[in-house]
């Protein structure tokens, strides 16, 4: 994974960061979470809410975030929940 984003892509990003739903300002972070909802099918903002670690999220949803990110070589997490953040790896 990396942090392109097609013209298709960027046009549904940019309008998902103007959302009011949007809580980080870290592009790494925000194109990450974008990039998973899409290949999980879910919404991004609350992709973002289960990367961060937030506890009253739906479990099921954060834990199917935290196993893609687990079984992704090039993610990882750093700190703890509630501010925990995604990391791109870039030499996996």
């Amino acid at each position: 994974m990396d942090c392109t984003l097609s013209s298709s892509e960027k046009r549904q990003y940019d309008a998902w960061m103007h959302s009011p739903t949007v809580f980080s300002t870290i592009p790494s972070e925000t194109i990450l979470a974008f990039k998973i909802s899409r290949l999980l099918h879910q919404p991004p903002s609350k992709t973002l809410k289960a990367l961060r670690g937030v506890a009253e999220l739906d479990s099921a949803l954060r834990e199917a975030v935290e196993s893609y990110v687990m079984k992704t070589p090039s993610l990882a997490f750093e700190q703890s929940p509630p501010k925990r953040l995604i990391t791109l790896i870039e030499n996996h």
